[in-house]
C-alpha cells in the first residue's frame, strides 16, 4: 500500500506540480487549497504526511499545524516562500517536523518527503485511528 501525502497549498500551479512529483514518485496524494480545507481533508483521508504552505486564506499553515498537533501525530512539513529564521522557528514551535523554502528542487523535495516518512514509519505505516484524542480537548 502506497503512502499518502496531503498537499495544502493555495496556489493551484504549485499544488499541481507537487502532486505530480509525488504521484510520479509512487505516492498517493490528496490536496486542499487552504488550511481549513486541509484540516477537513486530513480528518477524512488520514494522510501519512502533510505538506503545507504558511500564508493561505481561511486558516494559515501555522494554525493548521497547531490544530493537527492537538489531534494527531501525523508528520508535518512546511513548504513556503517565507525562509527567515523567525518563520522557521515559528514553524517548529507549532510542531512541524521539517521546513523547506520555495522554490524547491524536485529531488530535494522528494528526498525530504522520503526521509520524513522513513523516520516516522520505518517499515510500513501502522493502522491507527486518525486524530487520536490526547484527553486535553474539551468535548462540550
Amino acid at each position: 500500500m502506497s503512502q499518502t501525502v496531503l498537499i495544502v497549498e493555495d496556489e493551484n500551479i504549485t499544488r499541481d506540480i507537487l502532486v505530480t512529483w509525488l504521484e510520479e514518485a509512487g505516492y498517493d496524494t490528496c490536496s486542499a487549497g487552504n488550511g481549513l480545507e486541509g484540516l477537513l481533508e486530513a480528518r477524512e483521508k488520514s494522510p501519512d504526511l502533510v505538506v503545507a504552505d504558511i500564508m493561505m486564506p481561511q486558516m494559515d499553515g501555522y494554525e493548521l499545524c497547531k490544530m493537527m498537533r492537538q489531534l494527531c501525530s501525523t508528520p508535518f512539513m512546511f513548504l513556503t516562500g517565507f525562509g527567515s529564521e523567525s518563520h522557521k522557528r515559528q514553524g517548529f514551535r507549532m510542531g512541524a517536523n521539517d521546513f523547506l523554502v520555495k522554490p524547491v528542487d524536485m529531488d530535494v523535495f522528494l528526498q525530504r518527503v522520503s526521509d520524513l516518512l522513513s523516520k516516522t514509519y520505518p517499515s510500513s505505516p501502522p493502522t491507527i485511528e486518525p486524530f487520536r484524542r490526547t484527553g486535553s480537548e474539551n468535548t462540550d
